[in-house]
């Protein structure tokens, strides 16, 4: 069960015993082969929810899940096998395409979500601008998870605060804002851990 995807031998060739003749391919389950680096291993198990993207498949995710994971580490590469396998996608991917895949390994519900560009970092202590009746104030605040243009805010704002999300780096704590587009408040969302991508 299975296509033809390359013929070893032609017409009048002498073969010998246990020659491969034909390599055949099964397109259903496909598989995704990756190598993780090893620190990500204690977060991955095999039946984890898997993202795929491909190049020539722009726009378009594909899902599948950890099917397997290798319970060593190549000692030279520091970085262990993981086989994400995919299902009905035969008509779409094909085996040796270049592809991203993102494995979630967390997922939080009803986290507090802010664009990351809102962070202000300086002497190890990160924190965003908050607006107040037209001033500005520095706000302490802990983050966790962040998925790249958006980052979890574990404590120090609440749902609906104002923060201020372009040229906060010039801010002074307690100076005098005006908002010039519309506010985007502090909002409840699902926030994903996914791993690097790979």
């Amino acid at each position: 069960a299975g296509v033809v995807a390359k013929r070893l031998v032609k017409t009048g060739n002498t073969l010998t015993a246990n020659q491969p003749v034909f390599v055949i391919s099964n397109f259903d389950p496909l598989l995704a082969v990756l190598y993780v680096p090893e620190n990500a291993l204690p977060e991955l198990r095999a039946g984890q929810p898997a993202t795929l993207s491909a190049d020539a498949v722009p726009g378009k995710h594909f899902t599948g899940h950890i099917a397997r994971i290798s319970p060593v580490v190549d000692p030279q590469t520091g970085t262990f096998k993981v086989t994400v396998e995919l299902r009905h996608v035969k008509n779409e991917l094909a085996p040796g395409m270049f592809s991203r895949v993102n494995i979630t390994y967390d997922v939080h519900h009803g986290t507090l979500l802010i664009p990351r560009t809102a962070l202000v970092t300086e002497d190890g202590e990160t924190a965003v601008y908050v607006v107040k009746n037209g001033s500005a104030h520095r706000q302490p605040v802990k983050t966790a998870y962040s998925d790249g243009n958006e980052i979890e805010i574990v404590s120090g704002l609440k749902a609906g605060d104002t923060v201020v999300t372009l040229g906060q780096n010039s801010l002074r704590d307690g100076a005098k804002v005006s908002v010039i587009n519309t506010p985007q408040p502090a909002t409840l969302a699902v926030n994903e851990k996914h791993n690097p991508e790979v």
